[in-house]
């Protein structure tokens, strides 16, 4: 879903740039001006597809949470009470927290994503290639986090593209020294 969203958003920007669509008046606008530009028969499954996958997204962090507390902090395997006093308590705070329509919060989700690309070559590697160790698996991580940050600064505009190919040629490397070092 991530990449389909992606792609939508890279189609927008392109038509920005050429000319096709208009220039968004807030970044929040850019995809209410997409669906508004696009038919109802593909608008409605589009936006119904986005409000669910955030009502997922934002359900499974708050029952996460919610363990958590119960689980970790109040030590009750048995009482739910802590767990479901905590999803009340967050999500009043999300909600607060949205009413405030942060400024920086679409910078704060794509640096998220970006950090998040650092796993895939890792993940991919381990369980379509059946490949990884120790090091691969540090120098992927560790090496991956420290690149999507520092190209997240540097090169803002492709950033994600930029963290992908770097985390890759990363696993790549750390599948050798893994290689190396067992022989």
């Amino acid at each position: 879903y991530t990449v389909i969203v992606t792609l939508i958003g890279f189609a927008a920007q392109y038509g920005t740039i050429t000319g096709i669509f208009p220039v968004p008046s807030h970044r929040d606008q850019v995809i209410v001006n997409l669906l508004a530009r696009m038919g109802r028969g593909l608008a409605l499954p589009l936006a119904l597809s986005i409000v669910f996958a955030s009502v997922s997204t934002a359900n499974s962090i708050l029952l996460t949470l919610a363990s958590t507390v119960s689980r970790d902090i109040f030590h009750r395997r048995t009482s739910a009470l802590s767990g479901r006093i905590a999803v009340v308590v967050l999500t009043i705070v999300v909600a607060l927290f949205a009413l405030t329509r942060p400024s920086a919060l679409v910078e704060l989700s794509v640096a998220s994503s970006r950090i998040l690309i650092v796993f895939l070559p890792l993940l991919f590697g381990v369980f379509h290639l059946s490949r990884g160790g120790n090091v691969a698996g540090i120098l992927t991580v560790a090496g991956g986090f420290v690149l999507a940050i520092t190209v997240g600064i540097a090169i803002p505009a492709y950033s994600s593209i930029l963290t992908l190919l770097g985390v890759s040629v990363l696993y790549v490397i750390g599948l050798q020294i893994d290689r190396f070092r067992s022989g």
